[in-house]
């Protein structure tokens, strides 16, 4: 699962820690991606429990890798 941390209804680490505290959905790989100066929101979202939090200008570049990768699994 892909989530855009600054999504507007601003609840989109509200909804990956749902997602994670769920034991039927706990180990679905949640990736969130930000912008690379919101330090206080990626360590939040780290402690929320996604398993990956990236820079949007790094999220962008490596996009077709990630899909590639989250395909297999």
């Amino acid at each position: 699962m892909i989530v855009d941390l600054n999504h507007r209804s601003g609840k989109a680490i509200e909804a990956a820690r749902a997602i994670k505290s769920d034991p039927a959905t706990s180990r679905v790989f949640v990736l969130g991606f930000l912008s690379h100066v919101q330090a206080d929101l990626a360590r939040e979202a780290r402690q929320a429990g996604l398993d990956a939090v990236m820079a949007r200008s790094a999220f962008s570049q490596q996009l077709p890798e990630l899909l590639r990768g989250m395909a297999k699994t």
